[in-house]
């Protein structure tokens, strides 16, 4: 099975939102030239970084991506030099109309990130920092907008994968049995579930920290909407480890360059004196006990396939054993075999394709 690898270019650095579970308030409000972002897009296609090849774009960063008014044109311009193209939207703008403008541009998954089909539980999340009553009406938007895309979706015969993202806390748990029953056989394909952690690490010294082998880091780099260039995607602390600016130096210069594969390199470390202070506080990394990381894991409930969604369940525990094992440097180095030559693959397969047409 493939894993992806992603390229994420922050579209638009707003959001019409104040979720609780985003990050402070840091934003540049700027947004990606859509020139540039052509420019950026040929480079990656041609670029493999530590031999990795990327075959997925990802329109994300920290901002909202319906607010971007070049939607519909960034998503031609990523279709044409990579596989596969997503986005993560709150669904609020997702109405009938630009629901069809992006299933006709080709977006290949649309994330809706939703947390409860009513107020008392939606209001702890998407629907926080507003007034209760608005918070209604909000959500009674997003629900709409998201059976919309999934009927007209259908009616242009596309095959736009839709999920749904939940986060699972002691506000939202009791209620995802319910949720799965709402969504089930509106053409929704997929709900995926995850928890937010929260935690404190030991300032004892090195010897008390336990980071994980990070699997995001060699497949993942992120180019913000005011240009910044970031060897991961989590750059949410102050540590935010900026390698370049596209707006100063050309885009291949910054992907060669040695600060960008240095920092990338320390990335795809487990040795304490090498790996960046802003990993040992990243969630994604901290090495907690087993039967925690077990009751935490993530879910994904296949609405249409419950023969998949047991599949999941099963092997759903291989991930957090994966996890353990590839703390083992022969593992991970396996692992980054791995993926250089699955994503060499695809690449190849898509550039094979594209050249037949």
């Amino acid at each position: 099975m493939a894993v992806g690898t992603f390229i994420h270019p922050e579209l638009a650095d707003v959001c019409n939102f104040k979720c609780s579970f985003c990050p402070p308030d840091k934003r540049s409000y700027q947004m990606f030239d859509l020139d540039k972002f052509r420019e950026v897009l040929d480079v990656a296609s041609v670029t493999p970084i530590f031999g990795i090849w990327y075959n997925r774009i990802q329109l994300n960063g920290n901002g909202e991506p319906l607010l971007y008014p070049h939607l519909a044109q960034a998503i031609r311009i990523a279709k044409e030099c990579f596989p596969w193209c997503e986005f993560t939207t709150n669904g609020y703008l997702l109405d009938a109309a630009k629901a069809r403008e992006v299933i006709e541009a080709g977006i290949d998954e649309i994330n809706i990130s939703l947390t409860g089909v009513v107020p008392e539980v939606y209001s702890h999340f998407q629907g926080s920092g507003i007034p209760f009553e608005q918070c209604v009406k909000q959500l009674r938007t997003v629900v709409k907008n998201v059976k919309l895309l999934a009927k007209i979706r259908d009616e242009l015969g596309d095959k736009t994968h839709i999920q749904l993202r939940y986060i699972r806390s002691e506000d939202s748990k009791e209620h995802l049995k319910d949720y799965l029953a709402f969504w089930k056989g509106t053409g929704v394909d997929e709900v995926f579930v995850t928890s937010l952690w929260s935690f404190k690490r030991s300032k004892k010294g090195k010897s008390k920290f336990k980071v994980l082998a990070c699997s995001s880091a060699p497949r993942r780099y992120q180019i913000s909407a005011n240009g910044e260039v970031f060897p991961c995607t989590c750059n949410y602390d102050d540590k935010r480890n900026m390698v370049g600016n596209i707006n100063e130096v050309p885009f291949n210069e910054i992907l060669h360059s040695k600060k960008f594969l240095s920092e990338k390199r320390k990335r795809m470390s487990c040795d304490l004196d090498t790996v960046p202070k802003s990993c040992l506080s990243c969630e994604n990394r901290t090495l907690r006990g087993l039967g925690e990381e077990l009751r935490h894991m993530r879910s994904v409930y296949y609405l249409n396939k419950p023969g998949k969604t047991f599949i999941y369940r099963l092997f759903g525990p291989a991930v957090v054993i994966f996890e353990r094992i590839t703390r083992c440097k022969v593992c991970y180095w396996i692992y980054i075999a791995y993926l250089r030559r699955s994503s060499r693959k695809i690449h190849d397969e898509f550039i094979n394709t594209r050249r037949s047409k």
